[in-house]
């Protein structure tokens, strides 16, 4: 039995294939800005400063958006959308009022230990992290509610309106960290604005129906958060050990790796994610029946299977490729990690693997079961990168990160194979 009918099937994924292509298109396009109008130890301080935004997205907006395009299929059914979506509000109110306080704190204090400069980073980091992360949540409803359409344009969106931010931010002002993060504020708010319109009218509403939806999301939301400082800290010491043990300009490098061998490729699978994890949802429906759920189990197989396959056409094109999506890509004072270029595309696609089999747990509706190997996984991570860095600099991070995500998989891979029956 297909997935999806033969059209339908079609339609949604030309879309979702149109709009990832343009994102990737759009973040290659403001790598190549960036790299070409900043120094190296400015793009390493603004790659350095985005791990905050990134520890937001992890431990914080993360998992309400991973909880809103879990039940929002959930919500249809039971006919309670509009409590849902009045629920899903609040959840992003919240959650963004918390990024601002935490947020306006850390720059205070950096500001009184006399660090300005990291201040300035984090106070336009603080509105950055929170519209990204509401752009998140919108894109993870709406591709609940299967609008590829609407993912595919502000998916893009936010990316290309990256580009003018940037280019006019660093012709009014300076080139450096805390401006370009400004701009990526700028680009972020702009796409919430355009898409909050989009969600449908959520009505009158039961606050007790609402604060049963709140429980709800907040349980599965719950471990993401937990793992997701784990995960961000495994994300994060590569750049951070770089940082402390070697220089700021072997963290500019190694950004620049990252953002040409592993971006692309976890955005591609995100795009097989966001195709198939509302279907899969819908699948499985409260994963209570269990002829629904070995459907589902036997779909992810195939599918981590062809994110494999992709790994490895990736990993031959970055090695027989390198020096010219260098040149192409990036400045000349950023290309001297082209040949550590296929060593990123294997981690991505490892770690994509690994997160396409977590997606059976999500719909499920299990998620508990992934924060130990989510947790150990990324301290393992940690001291691989921290080692890596000691060991040989930048080429010891970009070992280091494929080690790591052929460890996830495998603990993933050995964690599904393991999983109890689907309920009768």
């Amino acid at each position: 039995m297909s997935l999806l009918p033969g059209r339908a099937a079609f339609t949604e994924v030309a879309w979702v294939v149109a709009g990832q292509a343009a994102a990737v298109v759009g973040s290659l396009a403001l790598l190549r800005l960036l790299t070409t109008i900043m120094t190296p130890d400015e793009y390493g301080r603004l790659a350095l400063g985005l791990t905050l935004a990134g520890l937001v997205g992890q431990a914080m907006t993360g998992g309400v958006a991973n909880g809103i395009g879990r039940f929002r299929s959930i919500a249809v059914e039971s006919g309670g959308l509009g409590d849902f979506v009045h629920a899903a509000r609040r959840m992003a109110i919240r959650t963004g009022g918390l990024v601002l306080a935490s947020g306006l704190l850390l720059a205070g204090a950096l500001f009184l230990v006399g660090r300005p400069g990291w201040a300035w980073i984090v106070v336009w980091t603080v509105p950055f992290a929170t519209f990204s992360g509401w752009n998140q949540m919108l894109l993870a409803y709406q591709g609940a509610a299967r609008r590829r359409p609407i993912v595919a344009v502000f998916s893009a969106l936010e990316q290309w309106l990256r580009l003018p931010a940037a280019w006019l931010l660093a012709t009014w002002f300076r080139p450096d960290a805390a401006t370009m993060i400004a701009a990526l504020s700028v680009a972020s708010l702009a796409a919430v604005v355009a898409q909050a319109p989009l969600v449908e009218r959520a009505g009158s509403r039961s606050p007790e129906a609402e604060r049963d939806w709140i429980r709800r999301m907040n349980a599965f939301a719950r471990p993401f958060m937990l793992f997701g400082i784990f995960t961000w800290m495994q994300q994060a010491s590569d750049r951070w050990a770089l940082e402390a043990i070697a220089s700021t300009r072997d963290v500019a490098a190694f950004a620049v790796l990252f953002q040409i061998g592993y971006a692309p490729l976890s955005m591609l699978s995100s795009l097989a994610m966001s195709v198939i994890g509302p279907v899969l949802y819908q699948r499985a429906g409260d994963a209570a029946s269990a002829e629904r759920i070995r459907r589902v189990r036997a779909t992810i197989r195939r599918l981590c299977g062809g994110v494999l396959l992709l790994t490895a056409i990736g990993t031959a094109a970055g090695f027989f490729l390198r020096d010219f999506i260098f040149a192409l890509l990036v400045g000349p004072e950023f290309r001297d990690a082209a040949p550590l270029l296929p060593w990123m595309v294997a981690a991505a696609g490892l770690f994509a693997a690994g997160q396409v089999l977590s997606l059976g747990l999500m719909a499920e509706v299990d998620t508990a079961r992934l924060i130990r190997p989510k947790i150990v996984t990324a301290l393992v991570g940690v001291v691989f990168n921290v080692g890596g860095a000691a060991w040989a600099g930048v080429t010891g991070v970009a070992i280091a990160s494929c080690v790591f995500g052929l460890v996830y998989l495998a603990w993933i891979a050995m964690l599904v194979r393991s999983a109890p029956g689907p309920r009768a």
